[in-house]
């Protein structure tokens, strides 16, 4: 629950994941020792903000938005 939390407290708005990204690619190399089968982790400047997750045989993959729900207020008066 902790993670989940920490997760809702990130800012990544649609197109500008860049905070997100960081974030779970650090927990993913710190927590990766503890998986049973290692991935093989791709990203960087080709892929945008994503993260593919590469597991064994068969290939296995992962796929999720990691953008946050945005909207915007306005105090509007007519």
């Amino acid at each position: 629950m902790e993670f989940l939390k920490k997760l809702c407290t990130i800012q990544a708005p649609s197109g500008s994941e860049h905070v997100m990204s960081k974030f779970l690619l650090s927990h993913i190399k710190k927590e990766q020792k503890n998986w049973k089968v290692q991935p093989e982790i791709i990203y960087g400047d080709d892929f945008q903000d994503c993260i593919i997750l590469v597991f064994g045989e068969p290939k296995t993959a992962i796929f999720a938005h990691m953008d946050s729900v945005g909207y915007t207020e306005t105090n509007m008066s007519f």
